[in-house]
């Protein structure tokens, strides 16, 4: 919930560190471990840490939970957080839990043994607490790790903040993968996209039936931009020989295909109305008119999204719509937005940019091969 001490560029973590209470334990645990590999990430010590929950020593392990001795009623998973996670140099952090101790008001230990603890803490012996925090520690560590094993999201997570070598490996997304026709490795990193982007419309992706409305909403989302489909495109496609009409002749007595009303035709092509749709891009800004020029990548991960999702079976091509304002009238050779015939460069006429002409719409073909 905002709050007016809170600055518009506060981080999570300074959050976090400010008022633990208020977040639930494996967001905290969460976060805590995704910042503390991060700041590791460049060094050695990247490869002596552990996460929480594996089979190394709890001393490598880069968080170290203990219990808070209580009898009263706990308000909050987390009850506090040690450790500076804006200095690179640090290691680990101490978290302190309300839950899963096995002393306390829900403890497996009778009461006289939290009351013996609490009178050793309030003497500055805490001694038999972290003989308990041992236990303790391995306990909450286990818990984390058997809901991280579960859950789909946070164990590719993990296995990418380590570095390992695939995040696809995981059994979850081995079988998302499958039921879209991607669960071999031979069919991995053939796009020019990550596979993982896969399993986000998975659910899109396992229809028998495509239709325009799922293409549209997974192009939509993963470019952020404003698509249109546009169904039954009519295009000329050439007849295979079996199909075409032929008169009776010395090589072939009987003809082929010659039945008036039933199988002749006149030609050797066909205007075909169902087998080609077009997607509408935009109206598109500058910057995005250059992102999607010929030989991108950007338009070659679209072209292959949609080839993907629609099949061999239908064509389709991509048509971008930009405001005339947004299109340079000179040539600009640079870089970043080279010249191209018949995208952003074409020869000039006498007629004047009127303020109608620059607030026109273009409609431009592109192709994506």
């Amino acid at each position: 919930m905002f709050s007016p001490r809170w600055r518009k560029n506060t981080s999570v973590i300074e959050r976090l560190l400010s008022e633990p209470n208020e977040y639930s334990f494996f967001q905290t645990v969460r976060l805590l471990e995704r910042a503390l590999l991060v700041n590791n990430s460049t060094r050695e010590l990247q490869t002596r840490i552990q996460t929480i929950g594996g089979f190394a020593p709890p001393t490598s392990e880069i968080l170290q939970f203990r219990t808070k001795p209580s009898l009263s009623f706990p308000e909050s998973d987390v009850v506090s957080i040690d450790g500076n996670l804006t200095d690179s140099s640090v290691r680990f952090c101490r978290v302190q839990t309300n839950f899963l101790s096995i002393a306390g008001s829900s403890g497996v230990l009778p009461y006289h043994y939290t009351e013996f603890i609490l009178q050793r803490l309030k003497l500055k012996d805490s001694a038999l607490a972290q003989f308990l925090d041992l236990f303790n520690h391995r306990l909450i560590s286990l818990f984390y790790q058997a809901n991280t094993k579960y859950n789909l999201a946070l164990e590719p997570e993990r296995k990418q903040l380590k570095n390992q070598r695939s995040t696809l490996t995981t059994t979850p997304n081995h079988i998302i993968l499958g039921m879209i026709g991607m669960g071999t490795a031979g069919l991995a990193k053939r796009l020019k996209f990550k596979d993982e982007t896969l399993l986000f419309y998975s659910g899109l992706l396992t229809h028998k039936v495509r239709s325009a409305q799922g293409l549209k909403q997974m192009l939509a989302d993963y470019f952020q931009l404003p698509v249109k489909i546009e169904q039954f495109i009519g295009q000329w496609q050439d007849l295979l020989p079996d199909f075409c009409t032929r008169i009776a002749s010395k090589a072939m007595p009987l003809g082929q295909n010659a039945r008036l009303a039933q199988s002749a035709m006149l030609g050797s092509r066909g205007w075909i109305a169902q087998g080609k749709i077009r997607i509408v891009l935009g109206p598109l800004t500058k910057a995005q008119f250059y992102q999607f020029a010929p030989g991108t990548k950007a338009l070659g991960a679209m072209n292959d999204m949609v080839r993907f999702y629609l099949g061999l079976e239908h064509d389709y091509d991509f048509v971008i719509e930009v405001n005339r304002a947004d299109l340079p009238n000179k040539i600009q050779l640079s870089n970043a937005a080279s010249p191209i015939l018949g995208w952003n460069t074409w020869l000039s006429s006498n007629t004047k940019n009127t303020s109608g002409n620059k607030q026109k719409t273009l409609k431009i073909t592109v192709s994506a091969k």
